[in-house]
């Protein structure tokens, strides 16, 4: 009787265990899958059009924009046709709030490192002539760079990363040079082609209350 209970549990607990990594690989495969679909996910263009005598409205869709993702903005030059804004800072999975990324890649990115992006949309004339004419055909540009953030006074430990250091240079630091540094990753088309399209709704939208208002004088 022993003889047949022990094989029995034998069983069981190699089917367990086979249970076990089965869903392990099954959850793996789904991770990578969703890796792969986000890698290929489509990407548009990053442009958009501004049909003559809106120009005023499309720049300030844009900030409109902008300000609704949370870039904080560090330049406004309507008459060069240049918004830009400073750095905002991303933890991917961690900040679930934060609507930047567009693929689970991205996402694991800004997660295991320390990265922000940066938006500038500039306007620039249809026809390419250098001097902007703000009451002509225009094309709007996104662009979306991603920094991440180097430090090459971290000595990680051999043993775990709980007991790195870091090295400090008194001489630099007298002259304001620390070791954390900013460079720029890539650029994240995926994300200034989103950015693009809210522009051109938010032109749409603006541009439909106008004439409501318009139609009710």
């Amino acid at each position: 009787m022993s003889t047949g209970a022990t094989s029995t549990s034998g069983k069981e607990t190699e089917n367990l265990h086979g249970g076990r990594w089965a869903m392990l690989v099954a959850i793996i495969g789904a991770f990578a899958g969703a890796v792969a679909i986000g890698g290929c996910a489509a990407k548009g263009p990053s442009t958009f059009a501004v049909p003559a005598g809106e120009y005023v409205v499309a720049f300030e869709s844009a900030r409109e924009v902008l300000r609704n993702r949370r870039f904080p903005i560090e330049r406004v030059d309507s008459e060069q046709g240049v918004l830009t804004t400073a750095a905002k800072p991303s933890s991917g999975f961690a900040t679930p709030w934060d609507l930047d990324q567009t693929t689970v890649s991205q996402e694991f990115s800004d997660l295991v490192n320390q990265q922000n992006r940066r938006v500038r949309v500039t306007f620039e004339n249809a026809d390419g002539v250098p001097t902007l004419n703000r009451d002509g055909a225009i094309v709007g540009r996104v662009d979306v760079v991603v920094y991440r953030m180097q430090d090459y006074s971290l000595r990680p430990a051999s043993r775990a990363l709980l007991f790195s250091t870091r090295s400090t240079d008194p001489t630099l630091s007298a002259q304001g040079i620390y070791p954390q540094y900013e460079v720029p990753s890539q650029a994240d088309s995926r994300l200034a082609d989103r950015v693009a399209r809210d522009i051109e709704r938010e032109m749409a939208t603006r541009q439909s209350v106008a004439a409501q208002s318009s139609a009710t004088e």
